[in-house]
């Protein structure tokens, strides 16, 4: 399964990536699907099994985010 992690803006796109691939986790970048929002935007998508990692390592930075669940 993937999760697509959401941030308030581009720069704290910038700002995860920099950590998440700090940590080794795979990623990808890619723009907010339109069935989940109509504004312009970016993502990170992610592996369900890494989000532990991501997520601590995202608090650690304080870097606000929010995420949903692909099946």
């Amino acid at each position: 399964m993937k999760i697509l992690l959401f941030f308030q803006n581009t720069h704290a796109v910038i700002k995860a990536e920099k950590a998440i691939n700090s940590k080794g986790i795979e990623y990808q970048i890619m723009p907010v699907p339109t069935n989940i929002s109509a504004e312009c935007g970016m993502c990170i998508e992610i592996n369900s099994a890494d989000y532990p990692i991501a997520q601590e390592c995202l608090e650690q930075e304080a870097i606000t985010f929010q995420q949903i669940l692909l099946k």
